[in-house]
């Protein structure tokens, strides 16, 4: 029985007396079996425990000799083995859940000395290289020619940089790269990327900067990844459109969309609640959604967008007398905050509260009555603000009005009304 994972072995006298040294858990390659010198059916059962500076291995007896095996946090690849003699614990960790929880099994099997007749045992040989060198965390290719057509990617990999590589299209053996914290696309000829990338579960950075991206690909506010992401880079792009579905991504953190053609915000932009730097610099903005007030970020950088001025109030949907049932059933939900998915809503009235905007009143609406620009203090969403000469620290937000009373209350008391709290 073989398994091989980072660990370290502590020895608990130390640790009582305040003398362990600092250390970190390495490759290891444990094995359970008998020793080559006895009875291949009767000799004593082992642990070995191999390393990179130890590949010979040291064996613990393990008949009578654990006093307890610790796997409350198994399903995360943990678990601590604590012997008798010597008194040392050997602490397991990133190891694959299935394999570690036999291991364990066997081990326990070994400790009563029952049943070890059934189990294929290891034979305890010296470690080859390949089972202790540490494993490949990170990967850096910076031009086609180190592209490794052959090789393949490690699936330990961690960080994976693939930039200047010309690709039009994502390699499928990167979507099966389970354990990727950080995938990083600059500088490629991406147009989408594949619906797969969206469940690699542990991606929290992704860099697709210096692409050929049109709209922000669906799957990256769609599967594992909405709530995973914490960083998205789409500088140096050809975005034109920026979808409300984004708000989706509950935990981004950091936002780059500077250098492309995005002429709008979504209305609900606010709700990206996570959001702490953001940068839409050089793009051709005119203004900023009435929720945009909603944030409060560390960094902010709008330079390079020219901004309009403020405008009259401008009727939208005055036409219609009485509000449509869609209208009035998507404001009862967003008023009472109700949850809702498609498996309770229909879908086409799910898709249209996506759409939803906050009127200078606080009540929410899908299609106001009226919209109007005001200047918005940029110092009371951001910590740190990039100036230049065209934005300074104001820019115009776009309000709405979601009824002509809050119209006529615009019209006969304004100043109150449309002076900025926030």
């Amino acid at each position: 029985m073989r398994l091989t994972c980072n660990a370290e072995v502590v020895n608990r006298q130390l640790s009582a007396q305040g003398m362990r040294k600092k250390s970190q858990p390495i490759r290891t390659f444990l094995s359970i079996g008998r020793s080559k010198s006895t009875d291949s059916k009767t000799g004593a059962i082992f642990l070995m425990v191999c390393t990179a500076k130890d590949r010979v291995g040291t064996k613990y007896k393990l008949r009578d000799n654990v006093q307890n095996i610790f796997g409350k946090f198994i399903q995360d690849g943990k678990a601590t083995i604590r012997l008798k003699v010597p008194p040392f614990d050997i602490q397991l960790q990133k190891a694959d859940q299935v394999a570690l929880k036999h291991f364990l099994s066997i081990v326990k099997l070994g400790h009563q000395n029952r049943d070890m007749d059934k189990v294929k045992l290891s034979i305890l040989a010296p470690a080859t290289s390949s089972q202790v060198e540490p494993l490949k965390v990170r990967l850096n290719i910076t031009d086609r020619q180190n592209y490794p057509l052959a090789n393949g990617f490690p699936r330990t990999l961690e960080t994976l940089r693939v930039c200047n590589c010309m690709l039009k299209k994502v390699d499928s053996r990167i979507l099966m790269l389970k354990q990727l914290r950080s995938l990083d696309f600059s500088n490629n000829r991406f147009q989408t990327l594949p619906e797969q990338l969206s469940q690699i579960p542990t991606l929290a950075e992704l860099k697709l900067t210096g692409n050929f991206l049109l709209e922000v690909p669906k799957c990256i506010w769609n599967g594992k990844l909405q709530h995973s992401l914490k960083m998205l880079d789409l500088s140096d792009n050809k975005l034109q459109y920026i979808s409300p579905d984004i708000t989706k991504m509950s935990s981004l953190v950091r936002l780059n969309l500077n250098s492309n053609e995005i002429e709008k915000l979504p209305s609900n932009f606010g709700r990206l609640s996570a959001l702490k730097f953001f940068s839409a610099a050089r793009n051709k903005l005119r203004n900023l959604p009435a929720t945009f007030g909603d944030l409060r970020m560390e960094e902010l950088d709008l330079s390079g967008n020219e901004f309009e001025k403020d405008s009259d109030i401008k009727l939208l949907n005055q036409d219609y007398i009485v509000m449509p049932l869609t209208e009035l059933a998507a404001r009862i939900v967003a008023k009472f905050r109700l949850p809702h998915d498609p498996s309770t809503l229909p879908a086409y009235l799910c898709k249209y509260l996506m759409r939803t905007k906050t009127c200078v009143c606080s009540r929410e609406c899908i299609l106001p009555y009226a919209t109007a620009l005001r200047s918005i203090d940029l110092r009371q969403t951001a910590h740190v603000i990039t100036r230049t000469e065209n934005t300074g620290v104001t820019a115009p937000l776009q309000t709405f009005l979601c009824s002509t009373r809050c119209y006529k209350n615009i019209l006969g008391n304004s100043k109150c009304l449309w002076k900025c709290k926030r």
